[in-house]
């Protein structure tokens, strides 16, 4: 067979042969080994900067710790004790991550004038309990969180985080005000990510992986039952719900936005794509995401054009 230039295009490095995509191919040790740096380098590598974006969490106010069946989590927010005259707005980050991803936000003046910000990591990262705590855990950290709060939140989530607030959004509708999800790991048909750590898990590499990767890895086997499972509940979502998808995203493909509006059924989901963005939304597209927290970004107004 004639062979051609192989390339790398978007940030979940996939690879390319002409017009064709192609998968793994293992065969000797050389060959798995290659392939799993051909095709997870550059995704591991971008998640990493992403993540590293916050530095500290911003102007963080409180820390304090809130227990649940399978241990706690670590949560910051702005004031010292929740603000009657400010909704909350808890941020919800992706696998791998941390609270410290949303230290933009926290550091937002207008934003902290309107919202009183709430941010945690979520089991098994950062300060919280270590370890791997399936999709089921994960929801329940989140449900002790709006518990605690006076007035229905703000649910902000990205890529994995968007399937946790749609979960919670559909378990506690009386808790929710608003759901805005970034590039949200919802659809429950195996993308790039599942079949990266299938691979991983199969060809035992799975193992060799620390922290936080392994938790990460572990998370995300374990996902896509759960999203199955997840499937019925979100026809229940009645708060209005945002998404914000990227066009490019290597991560999430875009082919999960006919996914959400042909099960969230209840509700007609205001959907922004971007069409040349990739995965990593809440920090190259902090304007679009900002405005639309702030309520103006409501594009079947015609508030907000987004595309190119």
């Amino acid at each position: 067979m004639k062979s051609r230039k192989a390339t790398l295009r978007g940030i979940a490095g996939t690879a390319l042969i002409g017009e064709r995509e192609i998968w793994w191919h293992v065969g000797d040790v050389r060959s798995l080994f290659a392939h799993f740096f051909l095709l997870s380098a550059p995704s591991l590598f971008l998640i990493s900067c992403a993540s590293d974006q916050g530095g500290v969490l911003g102007k963080s106010e409180a820390t304090f710790r809130a227990d649940f069946s399978k241990g706690a989590i670590q949560v910051y927010q702005t004031g010292l004790s929740p603000e009657e005259d400010k909704r909350p707005l808890v941020l919800v980050h992706g696998s791998p991550g941390q609270a410290k991803d949303w230290s933009r936000y926290f550091d937002d003046s207008k934003l902290r004038q309107r919202f009183h910000l709430i941010a945690y990591d979520r089991p098994g990262y950062g300060e919280s309990t270590s370890g791997f705590v399936d999709f089921e855990g994960q929801v329940e950290a989140l449900a002790v969180l709006l518990s605690q709060q006076s007035r229905p939140v703000t649910l902000v989530g990205h890529s994995l985080g968007g399937a946790i607030v749609l979960a919670a959004a559909a378990r506690f509708p009386d808790k929710v005000h608003e759901v805005v999800a970034l590039a949200p790991a919802a659809d429950y048909k195996p993308g790039f990510v599942f079949k990266m750590n299938r691979f991983l898990r199969c060809s035992g590499l799975g193992w060799l992986m620390i922290y936080p990767w392994r938790d990460s890895h572990l998370e995300i086997l374990a996902l896509y039952p759960a999203l199955r499972n997840l499937q019925p509940e979100l026809n229940g979502i009645k708060t209005p719900v945002t998404i914000v998808q990227g066009g490019r995203d290597k991560l999430v493909p875009a082919t999960s936005i006919p996914y959400l509006k042909e099960n969230l059924t209840a509700i007609s989901p205001e959907i922004i794509l971007l069409e040349n963005e990739g995965h990593f939304i809440p920090w190259k597209r902090y304007g679009v995401v900002k405005r639309v927290l702030m309520g103006e970004a409501n594009p079947s107004k015609g508030k907000l054009k987004v595309g190119k």
